[in-house]
């Protein structure tokens, strides 16, 4: 399945998971990860059965629509995560559990900047 959207065309998912060193066994959360998950399956195949990614979005049936496209890709190394990421601690993810965190294409949406 293809997995890359018209928006996101201008983005080299292999420069930016180098460049934030992602690697196998990485621990990863894209924040604001969308509806099509553009960063999420790339990442999933690379790190591996002992990697993982969580899928965070503020949006439940974006996050509803991705938890069963990954379901269906068999993908068992990802878990979609609803957040407000302008609230402090928003999100279950565990202080100190990740080794990378994404934010793209997303600062752009907030009203609250400073707090993200």
């Amino acid at each position: 399945m293809n997995h890359q959207t018209g928006s996101n065309q201008l983005l080299n998912e292999e420069l930016i998971m180098e460049k934030s060193l992602i690697g196998e066994n990485s621990k990863v959360a894209d924040f604001g990860c969308g509806m099509h998950g553009y960063f999420v399956y790339p990442i999933a195949k690379k790190i591996g059965k002992h990697g993982f990614i969580y899928a965070v979005d503020v949006l439940k049936n974006v996050l509803e629509n991705l938890k069963k496209s990954i379901e269906q890709e068999n993908i068992v190394n990802a878990k979609t995560i609803w957040s407000d990421l302008e609230v402090l601690n928003g999100t279950d993810i565990s202080p100190n559990s990740l080794d990378v965190g994404l934010l793209i294409n997303t600062l752009h949406q907030s009203q609250k900047r400073a707090n993200i």
